[in-house]
């Protein structure tokens, strides 16, 4: 009908304030003779592409800036040198690289696991000698975290499944024998520690 066109436009602009950029760009996206619920459509998307453009490019400014953070501190604790527009590293750099590796690798994973109840019990005991304290007290936060109590330093309790994760990061830093995981069916004394739940 003769008009329709026009009174979308009209609707567009009274229900939401768009500039005129944003007009055309919807109109011509809806296509002509398009339903005024179409343009609004088409607006609302050219927004979401505007919104995410902005986003990408504040992170994109973020990492290009603390990249540029690293550079200017790396070469002036002379880890690289910038000839003709390159970096290189240094001796010393080489060094430092070798340094962190070595950190990485004896870096303990995160204790974050999925936290599920049961209706069982566990109880976890472990055996970890002093030397290995880090190692240790991983175990003790990665337990915390999946929501057993302790009785004693090297003795934990708790309704919950021990995730997967967990037991895998164990064979990783070598603890499979260390640690001993029980799964008790009647409670005894422990129901004074462990309310129902």
């Amino acid at each position: 009908m003769k008009g329709d066109f026009t009174i979308a436009v009209l609707e567009r602009l009274a229900e939401a304030a768009m500039e005129m950029g944003d007009l055309t760009l919807a109109v011509l996206e809806a296509g002509y003779g398009a339903s005024s619920g179409r343009i609004l459509q088409a607006k609302e998307q050219i927004e979401m592409r505007r919104v995410r453009k902005r986003h990408e490019r504040e992170q994109y400014d973020r990492i290009r800036k603390r990249c540029y953070n690293i550079l200017a501190w790396l070469e002036q604790d002379g880890f690289i040198e910038r000839k003709e527009k390159k970096f290189f590293t240094t001796f010393q750099g080489s060094r430092y690289l070798k340094k962190l590796l070595e950190r990485k690798k004896k870096a303990l994973p995160p204790p974050q696991y999925v936290i599920t109840k049961s209706v069982t019990t566990i109880i976890v005991a472990f055996d970890i000698p002093e030397k290995e304290r880090r190692k240790r007290e991983w175990v003790r936060q990665a337990l915390r975290r999946i929501g057993c109590m302790m009785l004693q330093k090297s003795l934990w309790v708790g309704r919950v499944k021990v995730p997967r994760e967990f037991l895998d990061d164990l064979a990783k830093l070598g603890l499979i024998e260390a640690v001993e995981i029980f799964e008790i069916g009647k409670k005894g004394s422990l129901r004074q520690i462990l309310p129902d739940s």
